[in-house]
């Protein structure tokens, strides 16, 4: 991703996710939650000159991973 205001207007406006907390533009990353207890999505910024197509990342957080089976 590489431009968060339209992540924060996708996320937040269109998907109706709620922000959890925002470390804006210079640290590059922004988290959202959904009605699911514990379910979070983190974004963050990636700069044009070090982006790379067809190429992603995925960080997943639990407390419990039993539960999440």
């Amino acid at each position: 991703m590489t431009d968060f205001g339209k992540a924060r207007k996708l996320y937040g406006e269109t998907l109706g996710f709620k922000s959890a907390w925002d470390m804006g533009n210079e640290v590059g990353w922004i988290a959202f939650t959904r009605p699911v207890k514990g379910a979070k999505i983190g974004l963050n910024l990636v700069h044009k000159d070090k982006l790379k197509r067809g190429s992603s990342k995925l960080t997943l957080e639990v407390t419990d991973i039993g539960m999440m089976k």
